[in-house]
């Protein structure tokens, strides 16, 4: 849904947000109307104000918002209807989970799992991943791996051969998401069968937050075969980060090349080739030293001592 769209018959300025009390006289003059298409304004009259509590962090007015929705439209059959449902409850648990109401979180997209997962609308099918994806995060931020790797496995095993981008873009930060809990539970192995796969599977996508994720795939894969002391296969990883994508200018992307020089020279230096690693910690100095990001000045700043001492 456009949350930035204005209702034409509400207001002047289409593109303008409705304000609060736009919204609220909406939901006060039409919330018990059955007309369908009446119902659906309301439903994104809620939504709208919801969006604006929580860019306010107004956590609670948020739910309550939500609340009002699910409640009232939860049995609606119109498939719009459900998607707005749906992403209600996805909301709503974002909103707990803010709140640090893990519980209620993992509730919610319990729901959205149990209810909308049969449904085959792509939109839908994203939401659902999505509330796997959130849900597993919360069983691996309290912990609870195994529940995490069972949640992330279940997008991978199920959604993996979408051609939806939007669920693409999930299954591969799950496949991400999934190999760090596999580091937590100390499976190496699984780990890098997990970046290997990201890689695999899409090295050749051109989205550039695709394009992010394998680049730090192949740069996290790179630092686990390097606290293997495999550094052949370290280095390898690092260096197809640097030849793949060093001309990228979206932020992230850069990020993860200037790590892997990092890396590279690290491990280069481990090999006992210091001049090598001395030339990526140069390549690192005059590729970024007008970046004005904290993390690569840092690295920067880094690599200038290295090749002083």
């Amino acid at each position: 849904m456009d949350y930035t769209a204005a209702m034409s018959d509400e207001h002047d300025h289409e593109s303008a947000m409705p304000t609060i009390q736009e919204l609220t006289l909406i939901v006060d003059s039409h919330l018990t109307d059955t007309d369908l298409e009446m119902r659906m304004r309301v439903a994104n009259a809620l939504e709208k104000r919801a969006v604006i509590h929580r860019v306010q962090e107004d956590w609670d007015a948020a739910i309550a918002d939500l609340t009002l929705i699910v409640d009232s439209y939860f049995t609606d059959t119109d498939l719009e209807m459900r998607m707005i449902v749906a992403d209600a409850f996805n909301s709503r648990g974002s909103a707990h989970w803010n709140n640090d109401d893990y519980d209620a979180a993992i509730t919610d997209f319990t729901i959205i799992v149990d209810s909308y997962s049969a449904d085959t609308d792509q939109e839908m099918r994203a939401i659902v991943v999505t509330a796997l994806s959130k849900r597993g995060r919360i069983y691996g931020s309290n912990d609870d791996h195994d529940a995490a790797i069972a949640d992330f496995t279940t997008v991978v095993d199920s959604y993996s051969t979408d051609t939806y981008q939007e669920i693409r873009l999930l299954v591969a930060e799950v496949i991400d998401f999934r190999s760090v809990e596999h580091y937590s539970l100390g499976d190496s192995e699984a780990q890098l069968a997990d970046l290997t796969l990201l890689v695999d599977s899409y090295s050749a996508d051109t989205h550039q937050e695709m394009r992010e994720m394998v680049a730090g795939s192949l740069m996290m894969r790179g630092s686990a075969h390097w606290n293997n002391d495999d550094y052949d296969d370290a280095i390898a990883d690092l260096t197809t980060v640097v030849d793949s994508y060093s001309t990228d200018t979206w932020q992230d992307t850069r990020l993860w090349v200037a790590r892997a020089l990092d890396f590279r020279s690290m491990a280069r230096v481990s090999q006992g080739d210091s001049e090598s690693g001395l030339a990526d910690w140069t390549l690192l100095v005059d590729s970024y030293s007008a970046d004005t990001h904290q993390e690569m000045r840092d690295m920067v700043a880094k690599a200038r001592d290295e090749i002083a001492s």
